[in-house]
């Protein structure tokens, strides 16, 4: 195997090493605490959701102006 080849293989190693170095060392959170911080957040923000109270007019539609002819 060529020398070029090994140091391509130690390099790509040791960057799935850092990685998985860098996976164990983050901060996890339980599931449970996660999901009631996003339903406290849903139900904050659900006034402005547009999905759920969608906008009344079109703001691209052009508005039609009366013409007297």
């Amino acid at each position: 195997m060529p020398f070029t080849q090994k140091s391509e293989q130690v390099i790509k190693k040791k960057n799935e090493r850092d990685a998985l170095d860098r996976h164990y060392r983050m901060n996890r959170q339980k599931v449970s605490v996660t999901l009631k911080d996003m339903i406290n957040f849903c139900r904050q923000h659900q006034m402005e959701d547009p999905l759920i109270f969608p906008v009344r007019e079109n703001p691209f539609k052009e508005k039609k102006t009366c013409q007297i002819l």
